[in-house]
């Protein structure tokens, strides 16, 4: 038998003076220049990247750790999965790998991690959630007393916040919640 490519032969079934017939499945070829990573994001990083728009045709960076060394490869998000997954809950996405072939140590079925490019966000302060009042409102201690600065919430990252404007570097915001928070109280910084 010969093949019409070069690849990595999965799941042989054929066996010398075993007998094949028309439909018999001799072996699968893996084409190593098409190999492509399936992974899951959750509803709330599928939707944040599809706010900065299509997802198909993104860089991914595709990273292999074998013990102590990491192969890298350059991908692009090539197809997003036709349903979510109703047992993880995401949305399966496919990348496919550049520039792979033979020579290369990377196998099909190997775990491999995905880095896509988020959304850069500038001139923001990250802090936690606990800080922020009333959705736009953060407390900074100027000479022992409260100041109340008034902030954009721009995205919320696990527990914390990216706040934009009112905020100068170097400022000290009140992360622990009070009730009767208010400006112009005195406060001891501990």
């Amino acid at each position: 038998l010969t093949a019409p490519f070069d690849g990595f032969l999965a799941d042989v079934q054929a066996q010398v003076g075993k007998r094949l017939g028309a439909n018999d499945s001799v072996a699968k070829l893996i084409d190593p220049g098409r190999l492509e990573a399936r992974f899951t994001l959750t509803d709330h990083q599928y939707g944040r990247l599809l706010s900065e728009g299509a997802l198909a045709g993104r860089p991914a960076k595709i990273t292999w750790q074998v013990g102590r060394r990491g192969f890298q490869f350059n991908g692009r998000l090539d197809r997003i999965g036709a349903r979510v997954d109703s047992s993880s809950g995401g949305v399966q996405v496919f990348a496919r790998l550049d520039g792979t072939d033979l020579t290369k140590p990377l196998r099909p079925g190997a775990f491999v991690t995905i880095t896509v490019p988020d959304r850069t966000y500038r001139a923001v302060a990250r802090m936690p959630e606990s800080a922020l009042y009333n959705g736009d409102t953060v407390y900074v201690i100027k000479d022992e007393r409260l100041v109340k600065r008034d902030v954009e919430l721009v995205a919320r990252i696990d527990n914390d916040v990216l706040l934009r404007g009112g905020l100068k570097m170097g400022d000290w915001v009140v992360i622990t919640k009070f009730a009767e928070i208010g400006p112009g109280q005195k406060v001891e910084v501990r």
